[in-house]
């Protein structure tokens, strides 16, 4: 009997049975019946499937997600207090979304982590199987190599030479709680909220009522999950600045200054009444200097356009981790979009542009983590739930750099030490993997990385900012304000991130 000849209710319990939203997509495209009968029974469908997709181990994270608390006072505090007492006392697996609009928001979370999921480990899985010498040659968020530049000392093994990636049951559970959990991390302390003071969202409030209360292999799940934020932050802000150079170098009244003529506001003036003192005519040079309808980028006023994003004093080690960490709190729904808006980068121009109008200098998640490992000594490795022999627990324990190391010098060592080793998602990899001669020597060498090369490669930032790199260019502003009006933001304080 073919498809599209079986009766409605068996075709809806084929299509509830389905545990990936991809094969659920599939068969809706393939058959007119099929997209009849999930028109008929939508909500019920895309829940099933969607619960299916969760392993059972992420569920109760997963599901907890939408239980929320939204704090719009203090007086909500104790609120959301007794949701994580709730929540981390296990005594309660909360229910699943039932209505309309809820079942819709789960099902886009469970799409977005089986997405992040599978980029993640694809990636980690690369850099495992890579034939590099040292562990640490691949970018990080803070390196100062370009995105598109693949280190000399450190080729990259062929695709074709790279065994495909298959996870097993207990690595995507593995790798699905520490998604869900920092889901869940990031909708209980909103950072981006202005409103609410430190003793609600700051580092000690995220330390002592959420991460000093999780597993010490989750703790560290979580790092790998925010640092693969970071990456893929990291790599979209670099598109951005290099669509933002290309417009300006592509347009039509671009002009380029010797490299001795830059000179400010104060010295163009003084120079133009010389010049008019002794009836010597001004260069074409000086003319534009003087014409306030030339933009210079040298001395732009970046802030009044809102781009201070591209400014050289942006570049600074703690204005840079800083915004990074912020942004990783808008969570997946912001990462997501960022990845899907690669075939469009004046859409990617205002996620970038304007998640950076909202926020300044703070963090989110690692001084917390580092808090909770230097307040509780069970949290920095040592003391694994070895209940199933799978658990992912083992890649903790065997490979985390020591803690004398990590507890030195503060969350900047931390950040660094562990790099290597979170962008390879170590702490996801199950018993059996790591015992594969190639993945565990891939990890040995990401943890023995010396502390003075891991300082150095993953607590500097990327290369010259916009304004260092067009710093000897201008452009008339009938060019100007139209590229200002294309790179303008829209502000994502709204509840859309929340």
């Amino acid at each position: 009997m073919h498809l599209h000849d079986l009766p409605a209710e068996l075709l809806g319990e084929i299509l509830e049975a389905a545990n990936d939203p991809n094969d659920l997509r599939a068969l809706v495209a393939a058959s007119p019946n099929c997209l009849r009968v999930f028109n008929l029974f939508r909500d019920r469908i895309l829940l099933s499937v969607c619960l299916n997709a969760v392993e059972p181990e992420a569920r109760p994270a997963a599901l907890a997600i939408g239980h929320v608390p939204y704090i719009r006072s203090y007086d909500d505090l104790p609120q959301q207090r007794a949701f994580l007492d709730e929540f981390f006392g296990k005594k309660t697996v909360f229910d699943p979304p039932s209505k309309s609009m809820d079942i819709a928001s789960f099902c886009g979370l469970v799409c977005r982590v089986v997405y992040l999921v599978d980029d993640y480990s694809a990636s980690a899985w690369r850099l495992l199987q890579s034939n590099a010498d040292k562990a640490g040659s691949s970018l990080s968020p803070l390196s100062t190599s370009s995105p598109s530049e693949t280190p000399s000392e450190a080729p990259l093994d062929t695709p074709s030479e790279i065994p495909c990636l298959m996870l097993s049951r207990a690595e995507r559970a593995a790798f699905q709680r520490g998604f869900f959990l920092f889901e869940l991390f990031a909708r209980t302390f909103t950072a981006y909220r202005h409103s609410l003071s430190e003793r609600v969202i700051g580092d000690e409030a995220q330390c002592s009522f959420f991460l000093s209360r999780v597993q010490p292999w989750e703790l560290e799940a979580m790092g790998c999950v925010f640092l693969y934020y970071q990456q893929v932050i990291y790599r979209h802000i670099r598109l951005v600045e290099d669509n933002f150079v290309q417009w300006v170098m592509e347009a039509p009244s671009l002009f380029r200054l010797p490299t001795s003529d830059r000179p400010s506001p104060q010295e163009i003036r003084e120079q133009a009444e010389k010049d008019k003192a002794v009836g010597r005519p001004s260069t074409d040079v000086q003319e534009k200097l003087a014409d306030g309808d030339w933009k210079f980028f040298y001395k732009l006023d970046y802030e009044l356009h809102s781009i201070d994003l591209f400014t050289t004093s942006r570049r600074e080690i703690y204005e840079v981790t800083g915004l990074f960490s912020l942004l990783t709190s808008l969570r997946s729904l912001y990462v997501y979009r960022l990845m899907q808006s690669d075939d469009d980068p004046a859409a990617r121009v205002k996620l970038v542009v304007g998640a950076d109008l909202n926020f300044g200098v703070g963090s989110f998640f690692d001084v917390a983590a580092h808090l909770a490992r230097a307040q509780n000594p069970s949290l920095r490795g040592g003391t694994i739930d070895n209940r199933d022999n799978n658990t992912s627990g083992a890649g903790f324990a065997l490979f985390r750099p020591s803690e004398e190391l990590d507890f030195e010098d503060g969350v900047e060592d931390d950040r660094a030490l562990n790099c290597a080793l979170r962008e390879r998602a170590y702490v996801f990899w199950d018993a059996e993997r790591l015992k594969d001669a190639k993945t565990a020597g891939s990890l040995w060498q990401a943890r023995d990385l010396p502390l003075e090369e891991t300082r150095q490669r993953y607590n500097n930032y990327f290369g010259p900012s916009v304004q260092e790199r067009l710093h000897d260019i201008g452009i008339h502003h009938k060019d100007a304000y139209p590229l200002f009006t294309k790179i303008s933001g829209t502000s994502l304080y709204s509840d859309l991130y929340s």
